[in-house]
């Protein structure tokens, strides 16, 4: 599969129907996806992969499809999950209705776009901490200005290898937005966890 048709089968997913604010529910655009994805191949294909708030399930299908050998989708929100599940298509991916907190699953590889914690201070937290615990490798993506903030999340614990900024777009989705849609700066970075011992 080329980046191309990875694309195009990502942009026929169904979307989300209901997002939740507070869960900051935006969609990546097929051609983050598709992008993200192929930088990541050698650390997804044959890899066991989690998507951690996986929403409609792009970043899990895709690593799916490029050949990842486990691909494990967690998701809090029960509505994300069941437009996720229509989205596999039955095909065999994990699914995980919880919290990301309590998903403890080892695994090679996390792929993510959380939530930048513009409605939950710290929330984008979470998922960096999580995936510092159960993994070797993340492909994240945070809004520009907050690497300061992730490289002192990181610490001593992982070590950015990669950078690749995009344009974000925001469509119009909440009572609260005043235009149709927004771009936003995002980086995606490539993060390898230091274990010690």
């Amino acid at each position: 599969m080329d980046r191309r048709e990875l694309e195009k089968i990502i942009s026929s997913l169904k979307k989300l129907d209901r997002k939740k604010v507070l869960l900051e529910q935006y969609e990546t655009a097929p051609e983050l996806v598709a992008d993200i994805v192929f930088i990541a191949i050698n650390d997804i294909k044959d890899k066991i992969v989690a998507d951690l708030g996986c929403g409609n399930g792009a970043f899990a299908l895709a690593s799916y499809l490029v050949g990842a050998r486990e691909v494990h989708c967690v998701e809090i929100d029960r509505d994300a999950i069941e437009v996720a599940l229509k989205n596999f298509g039955g095909r065999d991916i994990k699914i995980h209705n919880m919290n990301v907190k309590d998903f403890n699953t080892r695994v090679d590889t996390v792929i993510m776009n959380p939530p930048f914690g513009y409605q939950i201070p710290g929330a984008d937290r979470i998922f960096i901490e999580k995936a510092l615990e159960i993994s070797d490798i993340i492909y994240t993506i945070h809004h520009k200005g907050a690497l300061p903030y992730i490289r002192k999340i990181l610490d001593e614990r992982g070590e950015i290898e990669f950078e690749k900024d995009y344009k974000l777009n925001i469509p119009y989705g909440y009572s609260f937005h005043k235009s149709e849609s927004r771009n936003i700066d995002v980086k995606m970075i490539k993060i390898r966890v230091k274990r010690y011992g």
